[in-house]
């Protein structure tokens, strides 16, 4: 319990340095305790905040404690979320847990989600926002639509003790919005023994709500082609390739900085989910000469999916990027580096690694980041690097000026093939 409520400490410090715009919070670890990817979202709303950070925390530290019981070959912990604000009032945070251990037939799959209500200052559950007199009602429909949609496998029994005694109180569900969503584990609602949950989808229209939805007022998103300032790049002279991981991030902003001060560009590989909340941040990385690329939309490990799974992953990140950006991004970074031939033959995207990797994510100090690249840097290379550690951001700061320093040029991957292919007409 003490390692748990040191880490939510150590959430919530993080949550205090982030801006007080809404951004996303991040836990990004490889290794021996397997391959972890948690993200979620920073409300600044305290109650909101603390929940969310104790729920990361305890789903972190069973994970961590499990492997350690079981030793099992490179498990995989993934935290995904949906986050919506209605009216300026109704914040909705879901997070959904994705375990993929070789001991387990299935992955694990669960869902935990929260609405909060700022003005009352509390939190929201099916009885506060449904009108107490239709109520009966709502549950009657709720048992109609999941006896319909899971008929053959539902358990009546256990469908008729949540709908009469659960609903009210105990069930998660998300406000959307033309739509409201109600979360299930299997293991209540079926004969047999699950690890996932089910989901029920009905319309707005159809709910008699005690409150007052009205339309999402989502800040819109742009399709508008971003202007670009030009980068000079003379193909005799050595070239290098800046790649960032994982973002964008609190961080990423600061990296700009640095590469507009030093006149230098890099590629960004996103991830989709956290496109939305850092808009203006790829817009400007975009309009300052570097390039976006893809990198899932939620760091799923993408060799381990189903092809019509990674095409997911990788399709709705493109729509994200493009719909922000005006532009579609060219390349594909696999996470953890991982490529087999399902992914080849999910996509058309170029499918890009890298020939350096400093381990930013591992090491502590950013000049030992920064000469381990510095020690093998040759022409035409890539460098891996991850734009959520504020280690990278110094140890930028020590590598750029030195490259520079060696006469090397700072590229794209785009620009990258284009030097490389003007040099195989001399």
């Amino acid at each position: 319990m003490r390692k748990i409520g040191f880490l939510f400490l150590i959430l919530v410090l993080i949550t205090g340095c982030q801006s007080k715009k809404d951004s996303v919070g991040m836990i990004m670890e490889k290794g021996e305790n397997g391959m972890i990817s948690m993200h979620y979202p920073i409300t600044h709303i305290f109650a909101l905040d603390k929940i969310i950070t104790r729920h990361v925390g305890s789903v972190y530290q069973d994970f961590q404690e499990n492997v350690s019981k079981i030793n099992t070959l490179q498990p995989e912990l993934n935290m995904d979320y949906r986050y919506a604000v209605y009216q300026k009032r109704w914040v909705n945070v879901t997070l959904f847990t994705y375990i993929y251990d070789y001991s387990f037939v299935e992955p694990k799959e669960s869902v935990f989600s929260w609405v909060y209500d700022k003005k009352e200052k509390c939190f929201l559950t099916l009885e506060d926002v449904i009108l107490e007199e239709k109520f009966s009602s709502f549950a009657s429909l709720v048992k109609q639509e999941l006896l319909k949609r899971y008929k053959n496998d539902i358990n009546l029994h256990k469908l008729e003790e949540i709908c009469e005694n659960s609903l009210k109180n105990n069930v998660s569900f998300s406000l959307q919005p033309q739509e409201l969503i109600l979360y299930f584990e299997e293991a209540d609602l079926l004969d047999h023994s699950s690890s996932r949950y089910l989901t029920l989808t009905l319309p707005l229209s159809s709910i008699p709500f005690r409150l007052e939805l009205g339309k999402e007022e989502a800040e819109v998103l742009s399709n508008e082609e971003i202007p670009v300032i030009d980068n000079l790049i003379d193909p005799t002279k050595p070239v290098i390739a800046l790649t960032f991981d994982d973002g964008p991030t609190a961080y990423t902003s600061d990296i700009l900085e640095i590469l507009k001060r030093e006149n230098a560009v890099a590629t960004f590989f996103v991830l989709g989910n956290k496109v939305d909340m850092y808009q203006d941040v790829i817009r400007n990385a975009v309009s300052l000469g570097n390039e976006i690329g893809n990198h899932s939309y939620n760091h799923k490990w993408l060799s381990r999916l189903s092809i019509s799974d990674i095409r997911w992953q990788i399709d709705a990140t493109q729509e994200k990027i493009e719909q922000i950006t005006g532009r579609t991004p060219r390349y594909l970074r696999p996470t953890y580096g991982s490529i087999n031939q399902k992914i080849r033959s999910a996509t058309d995207l170029n499918i890009v690694l890298w020939d350096i990797d400093p381990k930013d994510w591992k090491k502590k100090q950013p000049r030992a980041i920064a000469e381990d690249v510095l020690e093998v840097a040759e022409d035409g290379k890539i460098v891996l690097l991850h734009d959520n550690h504020k280690r990278t951001v110094d140890a930028l700061s020590i590598l750029i000026p030195k490259l520079k320093e060696e006469g090397y040029q700072f590229v794209t991957l785009s620009e990258l093939e284009e030097v490389n292919y003007l040099r195989s007409l001399y």
